[in-house]
């Protein structure tokens, strides 16, 4: 019985031994799948943030799309114009060469204008008129032939805001300043005066308003008074009408 008691023991303490075993095998299996585990993981979030990476490189790529169509629509706008400006040229052109069908001597041109302006001054003069014809500046736009001796002029009937038209800008000189009388008015003084300024300005004196335009270079005056006829200080019956030119600029009016 003591041998048997001493065997059992004996199995007792193999099976706690290889209980033993069985259990580091599985602390050092449960260790692996751990760090395999944390691997597995840590890879994960690798991904991730290379996901993250890739759909913000994605995103950027669709912003630089959408940028790249709305430059490209802009450059199609500006195409049109661009075309819409050529069009308008080439109508231009062709109606100023269906205009320019009446050819004039020079010589007699000048002649003949010359001849106008001294019969309007005369007019003028004898008319009893209290200013005279001033400073005249015309420029006549047509195309020179035959080494200046013709030039071909634009239809009458070309629109004002052709670049074809000819013009003329004269000025009116009061011949002196008088002083009011008993039963006239002070002329105030218009000049630098829009048009609605110079007419409050005039009916308040209880005048009215005779307006005129002239070309100016001066791009400040455009739409400002320029010139009044009387002059201001100058004595006027209530109730006449004071002539105000206004200023009207062009491009390339200086220039011309």
């Amino acid at each position: 019985q003591l041998q048997s008691a001493r065997d059992d023991r004996k199995d007792a303490l193999d099976e706690i031994a290889r209980s033993k075993g069985e259990a580091e095998s599985l602390n050092k299996e449960l260790a692996k799948r751990e760090s395999q585990i944390s691997e597995l993981e840590l890879s994960a979030i690798a991904q991730a943030a290379s996901l993250d990476a890739l759909s913000a490189q994605i995103s950027e790529l669709e912003k630089t799309e959408d940028e790249w169509r709305g430059e490209k629509a802009s450059m199609r706008v500006a195409l049109e114009v661009e075309k819409a400006k050529v069009t308008e040229i080439g109508t231009r052109l062709g109606r100023l060469q269906s205009q320019l069908h009446q050819s004039v001597d020079t010589e007699a041109l000048i002649s003949t204008i010359g001849s106008n302006i001294d019969r309007a001054a005369k007019s003028i003069s004898d008319g009893g008129k209290a200013y005279r014809l001033g400073k005249m500046d015309i420029k006549i736009k047509g195309i020179v032939a035959d080494g200046g001796r013709v030039v071909y002029l634009p239809h009458m009937a070309t629109s004002v805001a052709d670049t074809a038209v000819s013009q003329i800008d004269f000025e009116l000189i009061p011949d002196e300043i008088t002083p009011p009388t008993e039963d006239e008015i002070v002329a105030p003084d218009l000049l630098g005066q829009t048009e609605t300024g110079a007419r409050r300005l005039a009916e308040t004196a209880g005048l009215k308003v005779n307006r005129s335009f002239v070309s100016v270079a001066d791009q400040k005056q455009h739409g400002r008074a320029v010139d009044q006829l009387p002059s201001a200080g100058v004595g006027i019956s209530k109730g006449a009408s004071i002539l105000v030119v206004f200023g009207q600029f062009r491009n390339g009016a200086a220039d011309e």
